[in-house]
């Protein structure tokens, strides 16, 4: 297996992976997740390819990719504004990671949760944050092993 920065030519398999996230997603929690149209996803693949501020690492297999973990960069005055009682001025945000069914539970998130945080010191960066449903048991102690805290209570009601 090979983890690395996400890079052009990946777009196509990128997307197809987006697609079986967004089946899994029905699967997991029996709703549907909303994603954009393949253009708006291209879009936001090259954004990201080319913004200082993000980072998308893939997991190869044999020249297929097999997941990915996306993520966000904030700096002092950006986290003032989203996350009002952090301490540190340097934070990397998860904002996706996915890896394919068959290939879970063999450590690939695990590696591509290691090469992010590795960037983002590589960086300077003092902490990474992501957010996670409370009902996903394999996810909450997936971050667990990993020494993820929770930090803070998201609550919400509908009106």
């Amino acid at each position: 297996m090979k983890i690395r920065k996400a890079i052009q030519k990946d777009f196509k398999e990128y997307l197809n992976l987006k697609k079986y996230r967004k089946e899994d997603y029905l699967i997991s929690f029996g709703k549907e997740l909303i994603s954009p149209i393949d253009s708006i996803f291209k879009k936001e693949f090259y954004s990201i390819l080319h913004s200082r501020k993000s980072l998308l690492i893939v997991a190869e297999e044999k020249s297929k990719l097999i997941g990915y973990i996306q993520g966000v960069l904030f700096s002092k005055q950006s986290l003032q504004k989203i996350f009002f009682n952090s301490l540190c001025t340097k934070m990397g945000y998860v904002g996706d990671i996915f890896v394919l069914k068959e290939f879970r539970r063999k450590g690939v998130a695990t590696f591509l949760i290691n090469e992010f945080v590795r960037n983002l010191k590589n960086r300077k960066y003092e902490e990474i944050c992501l957010l996670v449903n409370k009902k996903n048991k394999n996810a909450t102690n997936f971050y667990d092993k990993l020494d993820f805290k929770i930090s803070r209570y998201e609550m919400k009601k509908k009106i």
